[in-house]
């Protein structure tokens, strides 16, 4: 049977084998035919689109150039003689030549008159033998043709002249920026005489060069004159094969040529070799025949994506090889002795191997009877453990519910088998939320474990068949409290004797206490998400009433609806908080707060509205310090405050946290701030008077120059000075009376005028009343020291 097996194995991998061997044969000789022919043709659409893009430039050019030679302005200047005085001629000369543009930007243009031997630029004007290219004008004015193109250097910038008929050896030399491709008219353009002017058009090489194809995977694409020469695209011809190379360039260009003029083929392909390398050569002629476009492909490029494709039909072939393989040694499997497989299994299963001297038959059936005997057992253990996880799963399904993940319909088809209610009149959503963990013993790191706890002792109190299984969501415990009675009223009392006894067990076995919500009385099940919501509304009422309550959504909201939502009054309290905060005066503060929290928790008409009314007073705070010029961040501390707020449960909480965490804080910061404001403000007034005693100031003009108002500066000067304003002006001015009485020899009068006192005798009287004695008399004391 095992030669059975092997030899059904070996025809199944042939039939799928050979196909595949033929197939993918068959598939690389199409594809390297189809991708040299797709060259070909690529290269021959992107020489049609270049030669579409240069002759459009140079018909552009051309047609410019000739609007230009026909110009009133060029027809005057072939009869004059112009000189640098002529500035104006050379200004509309050199703007004329200027609107000479193109698809690509023009690098030069000059205008020459070969008569009276003067040339225009766009930059400048010479005579004609002061012109460092003059051989490149005049080999210009000696070529045969009218209208031509003529490749070299910028003229009247290097000094190199242009090259109008010899071969250049552009094939490996460096382009520089200076390289440029000119188009030359003879004016007239039709005559049989020697011209009498030039029109030069001169573009950069690199700018020209854009309008060739730019592709490295299609080979090289350049242009050629009629001489066989490169025009733009410098040949990338390297050492040390560099002679070699370029001479079969030029044998290419020679072969094209020849095609063009000899065969009249406009364009084509052929193939040739270029270093020994097999190339395929695709080539256009332009309309005029003065030059050609070519691209140069290389044939072991192309063969690189033949090889490519030859790997990658290998690969596929040998993917293929290995399913055939696989699906023949699984199908032959399948088919190959079925008791064999049944005897696989039990010996997969663990039975005992086959006893000595027993037939192969019994012993197989044997092991088969001993494995589903096993199997049973398995079974058996397993049924115990997925009933041991049942309440697991029971809360998730009650979980879902509550979170609108699972419809109504689906739950009440499992319900039944999680053992759930399946009868009752109406429904309760009853929450219970720990309302603080302060001055316990208990942390915050400890809060879900007692709503752990508590929702154990929920189980423990209600039958199974009156709720069902509790669910820890959201910092609360909620429980589905199933009532049966007929009365509405009766149903709604049980609910809150439950809620009572759940409440007392808790604060005798966990010391907490504990609020709890009770929802509106529902009879659907897809009701369960909002009648939770109802329960954690029911919840505000903490805020006004304190901890330790239970409430029904019934009496909370139609409180709720019977408030006037008018909150312009809690403006007017925000504003006094922010006023007593600012002056410092703690006691009206917390007193201006404790009545804003009564009426934020009395007008509260919708869930956890009051976070939106506190982050209204800490928008004001945080304004108060930053117009302070304190940043935010220095006491903030980066907490979340939106965050702190909702899980603030209680009012307690909400006025403990106000006071330590933001007034506190904010009164330290302002007190310093007002303190070095204070200091600072001194300090200036001190300045003023310093440098200022003997000019007119006063108290209102340090306020105006300060922008404080002159009764707060008073104070302020006051308190860090130790004496008025006025008193220290005086003292100070005094002080310099006296300098000036023991050191100068300047009258009475005069010293009074400068210290501005407008008469004597308000001077002699103040300094008498300051020092105790006039002044003419302390200068005769000081004196007689």
């Amino acid at each position: 049977m095992r030669t059975y097996l092997i030899g059904l194995l070996r025809f199944s991998f042939m039939i799928g084998a050979i196909p595949v061997i033929v197939i993918g044969l068959f598939s690389y000789y199409i594809a390297s035919s189809d991708i040299e022919n797709k060259v070909k043709d690529s290269n021959m659409q992107l020489l049609l689109q270049t030669q579409m893009r240069v002759e459009q430039m140079v018909k552009t050019l051309q047609t410019g150039a000739l609007q230009f030679s026909q110009t009133s302005l060029v027809k005057q200047a072939l009869d004059e003689t112009w000189t640098p005085r002529d500035f104006v001629k050379v200004r509309e000369m050199a703007k004329g030549l200027s609107n000479l543009q193109t698809s690509v930007m023009v690098h030069q243009a000059y205008f020459v008159n070969l008569e009276r031997e003067w040339l225009v630029g766009y930059n400048q004007f010479k005579p004609l033998d002061e012109y460092e290219d003059r051989k490149a004008i005049e080999s210009f004015a000696a070529h045969p043709n009218s209208l031509f193109f003529a490749s070299g250097e910028s003229i009247g910038e290097t000094g190199a002249s242009f090259e109008t008929g010899e071969f250049p050896e552009t094939a490996g030399r460096p382009e520089t920026n200076s390289e440029t491709l000119a188009m030359v008219q003879k004016i007239p353009l039709i005559s049989n005489a020697p011209p009498r002017g030039l029109l030069v058009v001169q573009l950069l090489k690199k700018d020209v060069e854009s309008l060739l194809a730019d592709t490295d995977t299609l080979g090289l694409h350049y242009m050629i004159d009629g001489e066989g020469n490169d025009l733009l695209q410098t040949l990338p011809i390297k050492e040390p094969k560099k002679e070699m190379l370029a001479e079969t360039y030029r044998a290419i260009h020679r072969d094209i040529w020849s095609r063009i003029r000899d065969g009249q083929m406009a364009e084509g392909t052929f193939d040739a070799r270029l270093g020994g390398d097999p190339v395929i050569v695709t080539y256009r002629s332009s309309p005029g025949g003065d030059w050609a476009y070519v691209s140069v492909s290389s044939v072991s490029e192309m063969t690189k994506q033949t090889k490519a494709i030859a790997l990658l039909t290998i690969g596929v072939c040998l993917l293929i090889f290995a399913l055939v393989f696989g699906l023949a040694f699984y199908g032959s499997r399948r088919m190959y002795m079925p008791i064999q497989k049944l005897l696989d299994l039990t010996r997969q299963l663990g039975a005992e191997p086959e006893a000595p001297g027993e037939s192969r038959r019994q012993n197989e059936m044997l092991r088969i009877e001993d494995s589903i005997r096993s199997l049973w057992t398995t079974k058996s253990e397993l049924q115990r453990q997925v009933h041991s996880q049942f309440g697991h799963l029971k809360e998730l399904l009650v979980l879902k519910l509550f979170t609108g993940q699972i419809k109504a319909q689906h739950f009440l088809a499992q319900s039944k088998t999680f053992a759930f209610p399946e009868a009752w009149n109406r429904l309760f959503v009853m929450t219970v939320q720990i309302d603080t963990l302060q001055n316990t013993q208990y942390g915050e790191h400890d809060r879900e474990l007692l709503l752990f706890a508590v929702s154990n002792i929920v189980s423990e109190m209600i039958p199974s068949s009156e709720r069902f299984d509790p669910v820890l969501l959201d910092q609360s415990q909620s429980t589905l409290l199933a009532d049966r009675s007929d009365s509405p009223q009766e149903g709604k009392e049980r609910a809150y004797r439950t809620a009572e006894s759940v409440q007392k067990q808790v604060e005798h076995y966990l010391k907490l206490t504990v609020s709890i919500g009770i929802s509106r009385p529902f009879a659907d099940l897809a009701d369960t998400v909002k009648a939770y919501g109802e329960s954690l509304a029911a919840l505000k009422g903490r805020m006004s009433l304190g901890n330790g309550i239970i409430a029904g959504f019934d009496d909370s909201g139609k409180r709720s609806r019977e408030e006037t939502a008018v909150y312009s009054h809690l403006k007017v309290m925000e504003e006094r908080i922010v006023h007593y905060l600012k002056a410092g005066d703690a006691e009206k503060r917390d007193e201006a707060f404790d009545e804003y929290l009564a009426a934020v928790f009395e007008k509260e008409v919708f869930f956890k509205e009051h976070v939106l009314l506190l982050l209204q007073l800490v928008g004001k705070i945080v304004q108060l310090v930053q117009e302070q010029g304190i940043a935010a961040g220095n006491w903030l501390n980066g907490e979340q405050i939106a965050r702190k707020l909702l899980t603030l449960g209680t009012r307690a909480e909400v006025v403990l946290w106000f006071r330590e965490r933001l007034f506190g804080p904010v009164s330290e910061m302002l007190s310093q701030q007002a303190e070095s404001q204070y200091q600072s403000i001194a300090s200036l007034m001190l300045k003023f008077v310093h440098e200022g005693y003997d000019s007119e100031i006063s108290l209102e003009s340090c306020a105006a120059l300060l922008s404080y108002h002159p009764v707060y500066l008073s104070r302020v000067f006051k308190k860090e000075v130790g004496v008025t304003f006025s008193e220290y002006l005086t003292e100070y001015r005094m002080n310099k009376a006296k300098d000036m009485l023991e050191n100068t020899k300047m009258k009475i009068a005069e010293i009074g005028e400068k210290l501005q006192y407008k008469n004597t005798s308000a001077f002699i009287r103040t300094f008498s009343k300051t020092t105790g004695t006039t002044p003419g008399k302390y200068r005769e004391s000081r004196q007689q020291l």
